[in-house]
Order: C-alpha cells, then sequence, then structure tokens
C-alpha cells in the first residue's frame, strides 16, 4: 500500500540526505530539550510534554539514520 512505499521512500530520502540531516536533527533535538527544560522550570505541563516528546521522536529518528548508516 502507499504507507508501505512512504516507508521505503523515506529510507531513499535518510540515505540521500545523509549527515546533513543529522546535523540539523541533533540541532533540533538540542532545541527541544531546552525548550522542554524552559517549560518545565515555568511549570507548564502541556509545552513540557510537547517538546519532550518532539525531542524523543527526532531521537529515534536519530538511531534510525544510525542504524542505516552502518
Amino acid at each position: 500500500g502507499a504507507k508501505q512505499s512512504l516507508g521505503k521512500d523515506l529510507l531513499e530520502d535518510f540515505r540521500k540526505a545523509g549527515s546533513d540531516l543529522m546535523d540539523r536533527l541533533i540541532h533540533d533535538f538540542e532545541r527541544e530539550i531546552l525548550l522542554a527544560e524552559n517549560f518545565a522550570s515555568r511549570e507548564d505541563p502541556m509545552e513540557t510534554v510537547y517538546h519532550r516528546t518532539t525531542a524523543d521522536m527526532i531521537h529515534k529518528t536519530l538511531k534510525t539514520l544510525e542504524s542505516i548508516k552502518k
């Protein structure tokens, strides 16, 4: 189905984008962590969990990219 081909295309796109994509994602991950910490210190649970979740998704993507590179 469409979902499967999207997944394959995404993996191919990951391979093509390579280290530039990883650098950008690492930067975004660090930004999301800082935002989560900032909102946590302001005791804003909604924004804290949003930014933690976004950081977690980026982290999982980075792990996928690492596994592809090997």
